[in-house]
């Protein structure tokens, strides 16, 4: 009995962590985790974190190419993805962080502890610039060309191969026109 147990209770589990694995991940070629898009940045604006004047709009990302990362405190993913975004800063490029749906001294004792990589920080304690973005979920990842449109979308934990195949050679080509 308790072997006919456990044998319905691995398949069960089993067909579980299939269906898990098809909704997380998709099947090949009906989803990816980035896209190329090309899109103006959204017309609205966020105080930065640091409290210091200033704030992050459209006219922060003319003339350089910029990552935006979307990323929150409390968001597990985003600790797994903040060492990658230390190997983007450290291949030169310049980026801005906005943090999401957190309070500040969470935030900023966050970034303390892991490190900030970021040129600036934004706060978005509502979401809606996330909205405005379109951000489907964190973390994400934009890169914003030298005119101010949306280049490239990431959605998820960064790996080496796709910062080294896909985001440097696209931020590079950007950089150039």
């Amino acid at each position: 009995m308790k072997k006919w147990i456990l044998g319905v209770a691995s398949v069960v589990g089993t067909g579980f962590l299939l269906i898990y694995v098809i909704l997380h991940f998709g099947t090949s070629g009906t989803s990816k985790a980035y896209e190329e898009i090309s899109t103006p940045v959204p017309q609205i604006s966020a105080a930065l974190l640091e409290g210091t004047p200033g704030q992050v709009d459209s006219k922060t990302f003319l003339g350089q190419v910029t990552v935006v990362s979307f990323f929150a405190s409390w968001c597990g993913p985003c600790h797994m993805n903040h060492k990658m975004l230390f190997t983007l800063k450290n291949m030169g490029h310049t980026l801005i962080g906005i943090n999401l749906r957190d309070r500040t001294p969470e935030a900023e004792l966050w970034l303390l502890e892991n490190g900030n990589p970021f040129k600036t920080v934004a706060s978005d304690p509502q979401g809606q610039m996330a909205g405005a973005w379109g951000v489907k979920g964190i973390p994400q990842i934009f890169v914003v060309d030298k005119k101010g449109f949306i280049r490239f979308r990431h959605t998820g934990i960064l790996t080496t191969d796709r910062i080294e195949t896909v985001i440097d050679p696209l931020i590079r080509k950007l950089e150039a026109e």
